[in-house]
């Protein structure tokens, strides 16, 4: 058993703390502990209640990584209010609202499903460019996107754009144009603007799920 509580601390990092009372722990070393007595008796499913909560960015990402060891080989149920979280960690998602289950399936497919599509985001390289200058760039910026240079059914300006960033969505059908829009992007912008293309987030997702949160409730309430 003595070996046992040994290699539990280890993997949590708690070995040169083993000697402290819990009560003079910090509270991101009082998590690490709480999974060690989840998994001293290495069991195969564990169950975490927002295991993260209250913690510091740091001590986030540290229990992040130790829940990333131990679901080898085990199965993790756990609750979240972070998304950021749940993106990371889960390998399927479940979202619930009233009882009752609005979404479980892969974080990907969930993103698919009821997310936006992907974003493009745009941004100039020198923070000292003037606000008529970035408007004058964005002028030729959505000539190529949104005036038909480039082809792309339903691309439109994103309201999260700002006057030095700005944010386009593209739905995943039509994910193949994309390789041409960026080519083209970068022969005329590239070397004054950072441009990036990225998936819409879970939290995107949720966002959506939560506008049609009252709808679906409905269709649900329908099918008993």
């Amino acid at each position: 058993m003595h070996q046992t509580i040994k290699d539990t601390l280890e993997v949590v990092m708690l070995t040169e703390h083993q000697y402290k009372q819990a009560k003079n722990l910090s509270g991101g070393m009082k998590r690490k502990l709480s999974l060690a007595m989840a998994i001293v008796s290495k069991p195969q499913v564990i169950i975490l209640d927002e295991p993260t909560s209250g913690l510091d960015v740091e001590s986030r990402r540290q229990v992040w990584e130790l829940i990333k060891k131990l679901k080898i080989g085990r199965s993790i149920i756990m609750s979240s209010q972070h998304l950021e979280e749940a993106d990371e960690l889960a390998d399927r998602i479940c979202i619930m609202t009233k009882g009752l289950l609005l979404a479980l399936d892969t974080p990907d497919q969930i993103k698919r499903k009821f997310g936006v599509g992907y974003k493009l985001v745009i941004e100039p390289k020198l923070q000292t460019i003037t606000q008529d200058e970035f408007g004058s760039m964005k002028n030729g910026i959505d000539d190529l996107i949104l005036r038909g240079n480039v082809s792309i059914n339903g691309l439109n300006e994103s309201p999260d754009s700002t006057s030095k960033k700005l944010i386009y969505q593209i739905p995943f059908k039509q994910a193949q144009q994309i390789p041409e829009l960026l080519q083209k992007m970068e022969e005329m912008f590239l070397a004054n603007m950072y441009i990036d293309i990225e998936m819409n987030t879970l939290e995107d997702a949720y966002i959506n799920i939560a506008r049609e949160e009252e709808k679906m409730i409905e269709e649900f309430s329908g099918r008993r």
